[in-house]
């Protein structure tokens, strides 16, 4: 699995063997909008970076590859699963990604829509080859040790082929972005707090990949107690 970590005003990218796979921005008007156009730090407030932030060098010679997005709304699974066995199919498409939201973003904010990692697990189960994803998952939504047991759960399912990808959620200044967190009762912090909180769910979701046995954390946004995550990642 590689990883890559984005968010509306903190990390752009931080893959684990220095590669982040090309991908295309998310539909026009999504407030989880995330470019890979740029891997660099985007800094939070004007100044150098932090020096503590998560941030990894990323290998820009990289050749570029290719792939598709494809919205989990307004749709079918049989149509979205046709998409993907399709692309799996042609060598030259190299992974494929959803978005991370709960309800629609587009047309009509009561139409359906899939969550998307268990739709992430269900097409990495009927895929072979195509690495895949979420662009990006929100860490508003999951608490970080958790979202680090489904993530690894969907890669071992996958084979090892997911491409993680976290963000801090949704943009404030985006009209339509509180309304899905009202209504499933989710927090709806401000910006500070979800890119600080963010900054620590990365550090607890590599922890969780990595350590070799339990341990805890206690940081100003989360607290675990004998926090430990098995199977790992592939």
């Amino acid at each position: 699995m590689e990883q890559c970590s984005g968010c509306f005003d903190s990390i752009i990218a931080v893959p684990a063997a220095n590669r982040v796979r090309g991908a295309h921005p998310p539909p026009r008007g999504d407030p989880h909008a995330l470019s890979h156009t740029r891997l660099q730090h985007r800094p939070t407030s004007p100044g150098p970076p932090d020096p503590a932030a998560p941030v990894i060098a990323v290998n820009h010679t990289a050749a570029p590859s290719f792939g598709i997005l494809t919205a989990p709304q307004h749709v079918s699974y049989q149509d979205i699963l046709r998409v993907w066995r399709e692309a799996d199919a042609i060598d030259t498409i190299d992974h494929a990604w959803l978005f991370d939201h709960l309800m629609p973003i587009a047309s009509d904010r009561e139409g359906p829509i899939f969550e998307g990692w268990t739709l992430l697990s269900a097409l990495a189960a009927q895929t072979e080859r195509l690495r895949l994803g979420l662009m990006v998952s929100s860490n508003r939504f999951r608490p970080p040790a958790m979202l680090a047991k489904i993530a690894a759960t969907v890669d071992v399912v996958s084979g090892g082929r997911l491409e993680f990808g976290i963000g801090a959620g949704s943009r404030p200044s985006h009209p339509g972005a509180r309304g899905e967190y009202d209504a499933h009762g989710l927090p709806y912090d401000d910006a500070a707090h979800a890119v600080g909180s963010l900054a620590e769910a990365v550090t607890i979701v590599r922890r969780l990949w990595t350590a070799d046995r339990p341990f805890d954390f206690d940081g100003r946004y989360h607290q675990l107690t004998g926090a430990w995550c098995n199977p790992k990642p592939i």
